[in-house]
């Protein structure tokens, strides 16, 4: 995850068996916390790699189940 302006981050997220290589889900710090936009498409592996990538920022994501 990287910063590409002042409180915006992107993470790139890979995508298996597809001719993209990879594609962008965007964070941005929002008062007390982060929203999240997600171009992901809906695999596991992406769904895994997006909140590794935000807990490796210490940013904890929370939900009732991977959508």
């Amino acid at each position: 995850m990287e910063q590409v302006f002042s409180g915006i981050y992107r993470a790139q997220l890979t995508l298996p068996k597809t001719s993209l290589r990879s594609l962008n889900s965007y964070i941005i710090e929002d008062g007390d916390g982060f929203a999240i936009v997600d171009t992901g498409f809906n695999l596991d592996q992406t769904y895994k790699e997006l909140v590794s990538q935000l807990a490796s920022h210490l940013i904890m994501f929370f939900t009732l189940s991977p959508s």
